[in-house]
């Protein structure tokens, strides 16, 4: 399925309405599994949601595994735990989250002919499992 859009202004308020209405569009993109491995870090995420704000596109994703922060010797820790612990708080978890995975969801958007910049990670769920 090609979207055809004329103008880039109104790309990510159309793929939203395509997402919406289009049910087995929208089971492709929550289906696929994005995996990172760098280093000790090794993280799963999957999209949860898909809505236009504004001219971009905002993707709310849902994300388990387990990551390695900083230069300290402690091994990887599970993402769930208190990030009061391993974080100054949960803004620099989701911040290296969203780094982790911004370059494969644009990429991922870009086969639906989304122009790569304008698709944003917006909400970080963590959980155990996906």
């Amino acid at each position: 399925m090609k979207i055809h859009t004329y103008d880039f202004w109104t790309q990510s308020s159309h793929f939203a309405d395509i997402y919406k209405n289009e049910k087995d569009l929208g089971r492709l993109i929550r289906s696929r599994v994005f995996t990172v491995k760098d280093g000790d870090s090794q993280l799963k995420c999957k999209i949860t949601y898909v809505k236009p704000k504004g001219m971009d596109l905002m993707v709310n994703i849902k994300v388990c595994g387990k990551i390695k922060y900083g230069w300290s010797n402690v091994g990887p820790f599970c993402i769930t735990s208190d990030p009061r612990h391993h974080f100054s708080d949960s803004r620099n978890r989701n911040y290296l989250i969203r780094n982790y995975f911004k370059d494969d969801i644009r990429r991922y958007f870009s086969y639906f002919g989304i122009d790569s910049y304008s698709v944003e990670i917006g909400k970080i769920k963590v959980c155990k499992e996906l």
